[in-house]
């Protein structure tokens, strides 16, 4: 077997960061739901970690924006901004599978140029009618892109989550005291393409989540 290419070995690279990235997301999600769920009496605090254990990505989003919207006793607005992030989490969720469970291909070579081609991802889809075979093909310069987005965008949903949950009450002064989801979020912009911004009223006063 060769040595791989410099444009292969950055290709395997970029798709361990982007897997890493994904479980930072999960995880985070994950450990929310578990510290709202911590017993507050004498009691086995890893309970809630044995009950989540080997939950699949779709399940914690789900028990996530769910436990957010009954904790948090969303209004319409805050309810907008909740369906926005737990769509774009879903569509992680969604490229996420396709990269995980398709089948690689990082050594292709393109017939008319001689050269490497970007890393193909073939995916068998067995229902469909016709097309069972579906190519993606991502650069590791793609894939850097979309890890990037996934550790920037868990900054988002964890701060949401932690003040749905009722987490986060900490103002930048040092006073602790309810804090609502429209107070940091805003949501503006068309419905079919809306922009949700942390520009609240009070997004100021509320320190930035650094998610774990």
């Amino acid at each position: 077997m060769t040595d791989p290419s410099p444009d292969t070995d950055a290709a395997y690279r970029a798709i361990g960061r982007y897997v890493v990235a994904f479980s930072y997301l999960v995880r985070n999600m994950r450990e929310a739901i578990e510290q709202r769920l911590s017993p507050t009496f004498d009691d086995d605090d890893a309970l809630p970690k044995i009950a989540l254990a080997g939950t699949e990505a779709m399940g914690i989003t789900r028990a996530f924006f769910g436990m957010c919207r009954r904790v948090g006793k969303l209004d319409e607005e805050e309810l907008r901004i909740e369906k926005m992030l737990r769509s774009d989490v879903t569509r992680i969720i969604e490229q996420r599978n396709d990269l995980a469970h398709g089948d690689w291909f990082l050594d292709l070579t393109d017939l008319d140029t001689g050269k490497l081609r970007d890393p193909v991802i073939q995916r068998i889809h067995a229902l469909r009618a016709e097309g069972h075979e579906e190519e993606l093909t991502f650069s590791a310069q793609t894939l850097d892109e979309a890890a990037d987005y996934i550790r920037d965008y868990t900054v988002f949903v964890i701060d949401f989550g932690r003040i749905a949950l009722g987490l986060r009450g900490v103002m930048s002064g040092g006073k602790k005291e309810t804090v609502r989801v429209r107070d940091v979020w805003t949501i503006s912009g068309p419905k079919k393409k809306p922009t949700l911004t942390r520009d609240g009223p009070r997004a100021d006063e509320v320190p930035l989540s650094r998610p774990a």
